[in-house]
């Protein structure tokens, strides 16, 4: 069993050791083009959609989970540890955002979607963006907060 440490953004108030899990389906927070866009993906295969709305969330890349914290609304930033076995999907948001704006476009989403579910990068963006859907993480550190 190989163990990784990635990043998480949240509201939620951890203690180091303790287990992360997802706490449901983050579609509802979605608007417009982006809830089409992840109805898109969920529809790409028999078990996309239970993938995307019971995993818990987690960024591969520090500098850009601390990066989009810091854009975002959420008021912790942490450390988790996973292993190997609970990851169900690792994916490039980049193909998210693309099958986004082929949506906002009336453009075929398939191709990006397709890259999504494969784990391929997205053409025409210069770093990726992965995103790693697991089943649960430990966390191992606050590394920042927000009052």
């Amino acid at each position: 069993m190989t163990r990784s440490t990635v990043w998480r953004y949240d509201d939620q108030l951890y203690s180091n050791g303790q287990a992360a899990i997802s706490r449901g389906d983050h579609i509802e927070g979605l608007t417009g083009t982006h809830t089409a866009a992840e109805l898109q993906l969920r529809a790409a295969c028999t078990n996309c959609t239970a993938i995307r709305s019971t995993s818990l969330y987690v960024w591969q890349d520090q500098t850009l989970a601390e990066r989009l914290w810091r854009l975002g609304r959420a008021r912790y930033l942490y450390a988790l540890e996973i292993d190997d076995t609970s990851i169900r999907h690792v994916g490039d948001v980049n193909c998210f955002s693309a099958v986004v704006d082929a949506l906002a476009n009336t453009r075929s989403p398939d191709d990006p979607i397709n890259r999504y579910w494969r784990g391929a990068a997205e053409p025409g963006y210069s770093a990726r963006r992965i995103e790693i859907l697991v089943s649960g993480a430990t966390v191992l550190s606050m590394v920042a907060s927000k009052p």
